[in-house]
């Protein structure tokens, strides 16, 4: 990946444009395939073809309607479904299931709109028609043609069977894309980067010399993932140093900042924050249940996390608090502001422990057991370090105390450590 003067360009050689793909989520990964086969190149048998969106189930399916080249004044329609099962979880392919009720329903209405289009034919002006070719599309790479023919392609071709259309079956890959036709694959990707900037995000510097830090992404399966796109890390190319990540959270610390601004920095570094074990980060996430709630209210969490080490998630409630240790007779003791976090949090996890909200963020892929309550708030009180760890102790209980700068320190010492363990270092 190099960059030019004046115009960036993105050079990427063959092996990790593929891995590029595979990290796209299934929007993005969707669009480059509209790129890939609207391309006329890309389809060199045909006279001219049309592609666009048919969007059904909520899922965007892609359409194509062509005019062979070969085959006189023949012509007929493409249907592309993106495939984004988890091939990779499985041990094996044969355990692979093809067919959920989404894709039964997508076919029973496909089978549906054919007949209506074979019935309106007319052949003296339309010319011959063309049964549709399904192909199912996936977004995987380095599978060995031998399984695809043995075992993935016959379990979509007897699942399509199931229908009796006189269709051919096809399965795409990003293996087979390039192995067909390698410079129209890489068109499709640079189409995709120039209409579709929001979808990869690429941070440079104006430094001479800068890192390239490590960045690890999954591939897409259906839980312990992201709900706006369905996949356990955005695919981002993170070009900023640790320092600067450091110095931005200490400026934040030092100035009168706002909770929304921490929080925003708090999401976008929770990896960097928090540790690397937690995969998954949920903010600003409603809890819709005003007959469950004791003022009739919907109720907003600030912060929930999945830890992928214990499975579970953990809950964090964010305050902003200048002062937050005051003394009555000498004693420390914790202003209101901490004591009604405290209770605002324990009343969030009461919230959270109602089977009917398990079962609705179980829809969007949140599932939890126990989740830990974590109080981020203030700064760390100017008293004696036994009367600070004796004031959190005899006040958390089932929950964490923590401050702002003591997730600071935490981070630093972190980042610190493994900042020698960078990926690239790149002059």
């Amino acid at each position: 990946m190099t960059t030019e003067a004046k115009d960036i360009n993105i050079k990427i050689d063959q092996n990790t444009l593929k891995l590029v793909l595979s990290r796209l989520d299934k929007p993005s990964y969707i669009k480059f395939i509209f790129e890939l086969f609207g391309q006329h190149d890309f389809n060199e048998n045909y006279e001219r073809q049309t592609t666009y969106y048919l969007e059904k189930f909520e899922d965007k399916f892609i359409e194509q309607n062509y005019v062979h080249r070969k085959e006189g004044h023949k012509q007929g329609f493409n249907l592309t479904i993106p495939y984004f099962e988890p091939f990779d979880l499985f041990k094996t392919f044969g355990n692979l299931n093809i067919g959920d009720e989404k894709l039964k329903n997508l076919f029973g209405f496909y089978k549906r709109r054919v007949a209506k289009m074979t019935s309106n034919w007319q052949f003296w002006t339309d010319g011959d028609y063309m049964m549709p070719f399904i192909k199912f599309i996936t977004n995987y790479s380095g599978i060995d043609e031998k399984i695809y023919d043995e075992e993935i392609i016959p379990k979509f071709e007897k699942f399509a069977d199931k229908y009796i259309m006189d269709s051919q079956v096809a399965v795409g890959s990003i293996d087979s894309f390039f192995a067909k036709n390698p410079q129209g694959a890489s068109d499709a990707f640079s189409r995709f980067i120039k209409k579709h900037q929001k979808e990869i995000s690429i941070e440079l510097t104006n430094e001479n010399k800068y890192k390239i830090h490590c960045h690890f992404s999954e591939k897409y399966f259906n839980e312990g993932v992201i709900r706006s796109s369905l996949t356990p890390c955005e695919p981002v190319f993170s070009f900023k140093p640790i320092s600067q990540i450091i110095a931005e959270f200490e400026n934040l610390l030092n100035k009168n900042t706002k909770e929304s601004e921490l929080e925003t920095f708090l999401t976008t570094y929770y990896k960097h924050i928090f540790g690397s074990k937690y995969n998954r980060i949920e903010t600003q996430l409603w809890l819709k249940f005003p007959d469950l709630d004791i003022n009739k209210k919907d109720r907003r969490l600030d912060i929930f996390l999945r830890n992928s080490t214990s499975h579970d998630w953990e809950l964090m409630e964010l305050k902003k608090a200048d002062n937050i240790v005051k003394n009555i007779n000498n004693i420390p003791t914790f202003t209101y502001q901490v004591t009604s976090g405290l209770q605002q949090l324990k009343y969030y996890s009461s919230l959270l422990n109602h089977d009917n909200v398990k079962r609705s963020l179980a829809n969007d892929g949140i599932e939890y057991y126990y989740p830990e309550l974590r109080l981020v708030i203030g700064k760390t009180p100017d008293i004696p370090i036994d009367q600070w760890i004796w004031l959190k102790k005899s006040n958390e209980k089932d929950l964490k105390i923590v401050t702002y700068d003591e997730l600071f320190y935490e981070m630093k010492t972190r980042l610190d450590f493994h900042n020698t363990y960078n990926c690239f270092d790149v002059k």
